[in-house]
């Protein structure tokens, strides 16, 4: 039973992958105006490339404004670089002060604000892109036998054991409750590992949203455990604050259930 909700798991993980895969629109035929825009064809305007300022083009840099230094064209020109001849997906996460929508665009799966960045042509702002530019450095010596990377798929299963020791002393309902508790907990851990995985690649990325909903949906235990474990979005102040309110409202719930429960069982 372990196994088949590791594996239930895995496929659910990767189906959350393909929806926020198609979540994402084709930005055909793109163009860019300077290193940290991109107009996709038909589009009426640019967008601006998520949590990332490149070098303004001559006669941009109002006076007061903290323009980033370096070569606007080179910057468009490497921008363009990245893009040409790829397939260019596009999300919008934002709004900016001018209206204009802010994106997190991919070419052939790379993520270009990582890219621009790495590279050189712009610098983050703005935003935060948790973009891994040194695995490798970052990245403890792997012990023998442990493929780098790997989820550690030891602590999903002691959790799947300990209730599995529980489920068969359930009623009906209570069981299928516990079953969907597992797998969607086994999930939002696999959802955190493969996003983590993909943020040290510059690749594109699963949603906070998506993180999020998962945790309200029930996988705050499991997202608790991977944030732990992989040191997973730990340093993000918001994302941190919304989660600690999920938990909050569902031990609230919890604890208001369990005191209907009493209550009904010593009527």
């Amino acid at each position: 039973m372990v196994a088949i909700l590791v594996r239930l798991g895995e496929g659910a993980a990767m189906l959350l992958l393909l929806v926020s895969a198609s979540a994402a629109l084709s930005c055909a035929s793109p163009s860019h105006h300077d290193g940290d825009a991109i107009r996709c064809d038909g589009a009426r305007r640019s967008m601006r490339l998520y949590a990332i300022d490149a070098p303004e083009m001559p006669g941009s840099c109002r006076e007061g404004r903290r323009c980033t230094p370096g070569d606007p064209f080179a910057a468009r020109d490497h921008l363009a670089a990245l893009t040409r001849g790829r397939e260019v997906r596009c999300e919008v996460v934002d709004k900016d002060h001018y209206s204009r929508s802010i994106a997190r665009c991919t070419a052939d799966g790379e993520d270009l604000s990582c890219a621009m960045v790495r590279d050189g042509f712009a610098v983050e702002r703005y935003g935060q892109l948790d973009c891994d530019r040194a695995p490798a450095a970052r990245l403890a010596e792997p012990k023998e036998g442990v493929t780098p990377g790997a989820p550690a798929t030891d602590l999903p299963a002691i959790l799947a054991t300990a209730l599995a020791g529980v489920l068969p002393d359930l009623g009906g309902g209570w069981r299928w409750l516990a079953y969907y508790l597992l797998g969607l907990n086994l999930v939002t851990y696999l959802a955190f590992w493969i996003d983590k995985r993909r943020a040290r690649a510059g690749l594109f990325r699963v949603s906070e949203a998506q993180l999020l909903s998962l945790a309200a949906l029930g996988g705050s235990p499991g997202a608790m455990l991977a944030r732990r474990h992989f040191r997973h979005k730990t340093r993000k102040q918001p994302f941190t604050a919304v989660l600690m309110a999920i938990i909050v409202v569902q031990v609230g719930a919890l604890g208001g259930l369990g005191w209907v429960v009493v209550e009904r069982w010593t009527a």
